[in-house]
């Protein structure tokens, strides 16, 4: 994994859009780095928490990439 943090791939890493070799090294990178463990923490919790309202008042079944940014990074 490049020495960067993977926070860029969490929400492809969540939703099984990732390549089996990508993946692999996002989960090793991820035993190994806890900051970028704990922001998968956060938006399991964030998607557990405010998916199904989101979807309630937006009428949508999955919510645009940019707007779940956006409710995180306003949460």
């Amino acid at each position: 994994m490049h020495t960067n943090h993977v926070d860029e791939l969490i929400e492809a890493y969540l939703g099984n859009r990732l390549s089996p070799d990508l993946r692999r090294k996002v989960e090793l990178h991820l035993k190994e780095c806890s900051i970028c463990t704990r922001q998968l923490f956060d938006t399991k919790r964030l998607d557990r928490e405010l998916g199904p309202l989101m979807q309630a008042a937006l009428g949508q079944p999955v919510l645009p990439s940019s707007l779940r940014h956006k409710v995180k990074e306003t949460v």
